[in-house]
């Protein structure tokens, strides 16, 4: 699903992108799966499962451990362009938190992002 956003990204621009990412029933949700986009400043730009977040500086982003998973995720791109890390989260599906991997990449500043639960 990352991919897919990368691809429709790199076609239509980021506003039309981020447009599609927040549309709960779009094409880049599908049950516990979402896309997510941010800035190179840590604002999320999109996020298909939690509206909320939009907006954001997500900075200061936690998961259930306590582990900050923007400043995880940023430490990764210090080496590369795209990777991926794992935490435990809110399953928006469950209600429950759960394993997550996120795997994400940086294309034109951006960072798209898209995690699999592991229950």
């Amino acid at each position: 699903m990352m991919n897919k956003a990368v691809a429709y990204l790199k076609k239509n621009g980021i506003e039309k992108t981020v447009a599609e990412a927040n549309q709960p029933k779009g094409q880049f949700v599908d049950r516990d799966l979402y896309v997510s986009i941010m800035d190179g400043k840590n604002i999320n730009l999109a996020h298909g499962a939690n509206q909320r977040l939009v907006g954001k500086d997500l900075s200061e982003l936690r998961d259930a451990d306590g582990t900050y998973i923007t400043r995880q995720r940023n430490e990764a791109l210090k080496t590369s362009n795209s990777g991926s890390i794992k935490y435990r989260f809110l399953n928006p599906v469950t209600g429950k938190i759960e394993p997550k991997t996120m795997f994400f990449t940086k294309v034109d500043g951006y960072v798209v992002s898209c995690g699999a639960y592991t229950p």
